[in-house]
């Protein structure tokens, strides 16, 4: 199947959506900032929305332990332990006068993350002109470009050089190529991007081994990083021990656990409901054969589920996530940010240090 690539100006068009929808920042001392629960802080006596990151942001700023927090909250009250993390913020903002950086969203203004003076978020039109450096550099094909809600963005690209073939299976031919993300929660990031050529299927390989993120665009991070690119050139971008894991990905069967898992990622990024949900992925049959052999699925652990093999491998999972990210499908609705986080998902199911099934062996002593 040919290698889809967008115009220029497609491209451009979606350069200033990014930029257009980047995230909002504002930067304020530390003390301006008054915890009124999980979900909220105080600006100047204005109530403003925070995200469960957000709030995790401050706890670390302000050098408080999870773990501490959870006993304190419990034993204490929620009221108490709010109480307590403001005396704490009075307390080091007074001492150190810190300042802060609040990222909120551009369309709802909630609060996404609160940056210290050692972390930076990246704007989206110095990633943007990050990526452009080193499609033009390395003469890359751009095949995607999404852009998301909180001002993420995503710029899949494939290399004409980058064609692999995985020894002994006739259908695993792919393209590769590098894409990078941008976001408030991890910064700018680059990962492998594999394209599948049988059917067009992308997979972004963020858990592999050539990921590299940049908080900024330091000479020192882009000179390492314009060194890993050498590296990935040299092999046509092709990912250490890819070939490998997709045979042991052909070979491993996927547990119910798996299954499920993939079952919800998709029903989470779409609309798709129950019974089209089966296209892809088989989970009604699947049940429905454990059931005529005695188990009711619904009554498993989540142990259990792990431990029970289904028909369906591991890379017939994996295709059937990417295909779902990748494609237009009819009556089926997916924001386009929300394929790059499915093709991420596709890649952590991938390479996942141990599939739940590949080490179960049948036991001689069973009739």
């Amino acid at each position: 199947m040919q290698q889809t690539t967008i115009s220029n100006q497609v491209f451009e068009q979606k350069a200033k959506e990014a930029i257009a929808s980047s995230p909002l920042r504002k930067e304020m001392l530390l003390t301006d900032i008054e915890l009124i629960d999980k979900e909220a802080v105080s600006i100047n006596g204005k109530r403003v929305s925070i995200t469960s990151q957000a709030f995790k942001d401050l706890i670390e700023l302000l050098g408080l332990p999870k773990a501490f927090l959870g006993r304190f909250g419990e034993v204490f009250g929620e009221d108490n332990l709010q109480t307590f993390i403001n005396r704490m913020r009075v307390a080091q903002a007074t001492k150190k006068n810190t300042n802060v950086t609040l990222v909120a969203n551009p369309s709802t203004h909630q609060v996404i993350r609160i940056l210290g003076g050692n972390k930076s978020a990246i704007s989206n039109d110095s990633a943007i002109d990050f990526a452009k450096r080193y499609i033009d550099g390395y003469n890359l094909d751009v095949s995607q470009f999404h852009v998301g809600p909180n001002g993420d963005l995503s710029i899949n690209t494939t290399s004409p050089n980058g064609y692999f073939t995985v020894p002994g299976m006739k259908d695993e031919h792919f393209t590769m190529g590098v894409s990078f993300i941008n976001s408030p929660d991890r910064g700018l990031e680059v990962s492998p991007f594999l394209n599948r050529l049988v059917c067009a299927n992308g997979m972004i390989g963020r858990s592999m081994s050539e990921t590299y993120r940049l908080r900024e665009l330091t000479p020192q991070s882009i000179e390492h990083f314009n060194e890993q690119m050498l590296q990935l050139q040299a092999v046509n971008f092709a990912p250490q021990g890819f070939a490998d894991r997709i045979i042991k990905a052909d070979s491993t069967k996927a547990s119910l656990e798996e299954m499920n898992w993939a079952a919800s990622k998709l029903m989470t990024v779409s609309d798709v409901d129950y019974n089209h949900l089966q296209k892809w992925i088989p989970i009604q049959a699947t049940n429905d054969t454990f059931s005529r052999h005695g188990f009711d699925v619904n009554k498993l652990t989540k142990h259990q589920l792990k431990n029970a093999s289904t028909g369906t491998s591991i890379n017939d999972l994996y295709n059937a996530m990417t295909n779902f990210a990748t494609h237009t499908h009819n009556g089926v609705k997916v924001e386009d940010y929300n394929r790059t986080k499915l093709m991420i998902d596709a890649g952590h199911l991938l390479t996942k240090n141990t599939y739940d099934t590949e080490n179960l062996i049948t036991s001689p002593f069973l009739n």
